[in-house]
């Protein structure tokens, strides 16, 4: 008998679709997971744009609101690229 891995299609690019994209991943599924989404670059609202360098927005406090942020930014290797706004 033939087994076939199954097929997940995640709606929506932005961080809620890539982080339950990541996580259905991380649980070892082996599925075939496609994120759909109408904008031609993944991250919703979430971005960084050049204004005589890198600038993020689209969620200013996204970090400080959110406890499960940092413990996901932690998993991924990310917290030596937080940069924090000085007044």
């Amino acid at each position: 008998m033939t087994t076939t891995r199954p097929s997940v299609a995640v709606i929506g690019g932005g961080i809620s679709g890539l982080v339950a994209a990541y996580r259905l991943r991380s649980l070892g599924s082996e599925a075939d997971i496609t994120i759909v989404d109408d904008s031609p670059r993944l991250g919703g609202k979430l971005r960084t744009i050049d204004l005589g360098g890198p600038i993020d927005i689209g969620a200013e406090a996204f970090i400080a609101r959110r406890p499960e942020v940092p413990a996901l930014l932690a998993e991924l290797g990310l917290t030596d690229q937080i940069v924090y706004p000085r007044a």
